[in-house]
C-alpha cells in the first residue's frame, strides 16, 4: 500500500513538474511583447526611412525635370506680339511670381507651334510655394495646368534687361516686366528651400515678331 502511495506521489510530482506556473506565463508573454514591440519598431523605422528616401529621390527627379523644363521653355521663347486696339502689344508679361510669355516648346507636345505659357507661383496653407505652369496654343482658349515644384520657402522671377545707365556695364534685374516692344535679355528663376539656395539664368530671343 505504501509502496503504491509512493509511485502516485511520484507521477503526481513529475505531471506538475512539466507545466507553467502563472507567474511563468505571464513573463513569457511580457518577454514576447517586448520583442514583438522591438521587432515592429525597427521594421517602422526602416520603413519610414526607406519612404523617406523614395520621396527625396522623387524630389530630386521632379527638381531635375522641372528646370529643365523652365530652361527649354525659356530658350525657346519668340516674343511674339499682337495687335490689340491699333496698337502692337508683347504677349510678355513679368512679375515677381507670374510670368508670361510665348514659345515654341511645349510641355505637353514639344516643338509643334506656339503656345502661350504663364508660370505662376501660389502659397498653401502652410505658407509654402508652389509653381505651376499652364498652357494654350495662341489664339486658342483651351488651357492645360500641371504642378511643377512643390514645398518651397520662396519661388520668384527676377527680370534683366539694359543698364539703366548707359555707362554702367552690369545689367539691372527686376521683380517685373512690362514693354510693349521689348522682352527682358534674360530671366532669372529663385528657388529656395530651408537652408539650400539655387538660381539659374537664362538668355532671351530679343527680336519680336508680330502675329496678326
Amino acid at each position: 500500500m505504501s509502496h503504491r502511495r509512493g509511485m502516485i506521489e511520484i507521477v503526481r510530482g513529475r505531471h506538475l513538474s512539466a507545466g507553467f506556473t502563472l507567474l511563468e506565463l505571464l513573463i513569457s508573454m511580457v518577454l514576447l511583447a517586448v520583442i514583438v514591440g522591438v521587432v515592429a519598431g525597427a521594421l517602422r523605422i526602416g520603413y519610414t526611412t526607406i519612404e523617406k528616401g523614395e520621396r527625396r529621390i522623387e524630389r530630386l527627379e521632379r527638381f531635375k525635370v522641372s528646370v529643365a523644363l523652365i530652361k527649354s521653355q525659356l530658350e525657346s521663347q519668340v516674343p511674339l506680339t499682337r495687335i490689340e486696339e491699333a496698337s502692337t502689344k508683347n504677349y510678355f508679361e513679368g512679375e515677381k511670381e507670374s510670368l508670361k510669355f510665348t514659345s515654341n516648346y511645349s510641355v505637353w507636345s514639344g516643338h509643334k507651334g506656339f503656345v502661350l505659357v504663364h508660370y505662376r507661383v501660389e502659397t498653401d496653407q502652410e505658407g509654402k510655394k508652389n509653381l505651376f505652369v499652364e498652357e494654350n496654343i495662341v489664339g486658342v482658349d483651351k488651357v492645360r495646368e500641371t504642378v511643377l515644384l512643390t514645398g518651397y520657402d520662396d519661388i520668384h522671377f527676377e527680370y534683366i534687361g539694359s543698364p539703366a545707365d548707359p555707362t554702367t556695364a552690369e545689367e539691372e534685374a527686376s521683380d517685373e516686366w512690362h514693354d510693349d516692344k521689348e522682352v527682358p535679355s534674360q530671366v532669372r528663376v529663385v528657388l529656395k528651400r530651408g537652408k539650400n539656395n539655387f538660381t539659374f539664368t537664362v538668355s532671351l530671343r530679343a527680336k519680336a515678331v508680330t502675329v496678326r
